[in-house]
């Protein structure tokens, strides 16, 4: 038998005997033990398996949004110390947090004035 690639190992297991349930969860190493009677409460443990996030994931959503918050600080403050103020600053601000600025060279595009 070929070894199994570690993307293709699933994350949660589960063990059974229809009365007893032992769920492992590959990624944490969080392992939940319960009764068939108490399943309800325990199904947000499988939530994965329906497409849903898991409170972990979310956690890490939370990391990577404070990281973002510091870089918007960082530009802000950058900006402002540039001669940057009032809506000009919220205006470069809202470009680069919508990703508009994503790629550009640093030159701005002349538009004809009549």
């Amino acid at each position: 038998m070929d070894k199994i690639d570690s993307e293709e190992v699933p994350n949660l297991w589960l063990v059974c005997d229809f009365e007893n349930f032992h769920l492992f969860r590959m990624s944490t190493k969080e392992v939940t033990r319960f009764k068939l009677k108490d399943l309800r409460k325990h199904i947000k443990k499988f939530a994965d398996v329906a497409g849903y996030e898991t409170e972990r994931i979310q956690e890490d959503k939370i990391e990577v949004n404070v990281k973002a918050a510091e870089k918007m600080a960082k530009l802000h403050d950058g900006l402002k110390a540039f001669g940057f103020d009032g809506h000009n600053l919220e205006l470069y601000q809202e470009f680069y947090r919508s990703g508009l600025c994503g790629g550009v060279d640093g030159t701005i595009s002349e538009t004809n004035e009549e």
